[in-house]
């Protein structure tokens, strides 16, 4: 981790913390969308669904893909302190194996580096859209990292319960996504 002064790092905690947010807020709208309707039959709704999917794993890569410090400031390793403790607290809060993770990690990196930054044959050979259980899992244990450091330095930032605020959020973006699909529901679809 590079060394940088008290302000470049309050920003960079903050710019986390705002990017895990994003993160959390698109998870929990792709999630309102597939309550609502888990087949929509507009490709209007099923395009929205897949740019979710996409920008989610995006958003997840940049905090846990790659760790090239230059190209990614805000990726957990060029963040904490303690990369050791973090990565074993991280795995004990997911209760996975550092080779679960792995496995998961690769399942993310791959869809983004094959199917989302790249276009890359190989997509093909992925077999699902990935599961955002774990990656947020992840994003909520790092922002409530982040927080805390905060904290620590006096800054005083909300939301103060992650969870909470995601599960008020999806709420709100359910009863939307539900009246949304409803103005819809008579429209035929007519572009194949």
């Amino acid at each position: 981790m590079a060394q940088m002064n008290e302000d470049n790092r309050r920003e960079l905690l903050q710019d986390v913390l705002e990017l895990i947010a994003s993160l959390i807020r698109t998870i929990h709208v792709r999630r309102a969308l597939r309550h609502v309707c888990p087949e929509p039959q507009l490709n209007f709704w099923r395009v929205i669904r897949g740019d979710l999917t996409d920008f989610a794993v995006l958003e997840w890569c940049k905090l846990f893909g790659s760790d090239d410090e230059q190209h990614q400031t805000i990726h957990w390793k060029n963040v904490v302190p303690d990369i050791e403790t973090f990565r074993q607290e991280l795995f004990a809060h997911l209760h996975l194996s550092p080779e679960e993770f792995n496995a998961y990690w690769l399942e993310m990196k791959r869809y983004r580096d094959w199917g989302v930054a790249h276009h890359d044959r190989r997509r093909k050979a992925i077999p699902r859209y990935p599961h955002f259980d774990v990656a947020l899992e992840s994003a909520y244990f790092y922002f409530d990292f982040v927080l805390s450091e905060l904290n620590e330095q006096g800054i005083e930032l909300g939301p103060r319960d992650i969870r909470d605020y995601a599960a008020r959020f999806f709420e709100q973006a359910r009863a939307i996504a539900a009246v949304a699909m409803d103005a819809t529901k008579s429209t035929p679809e007519r572009v194949f």
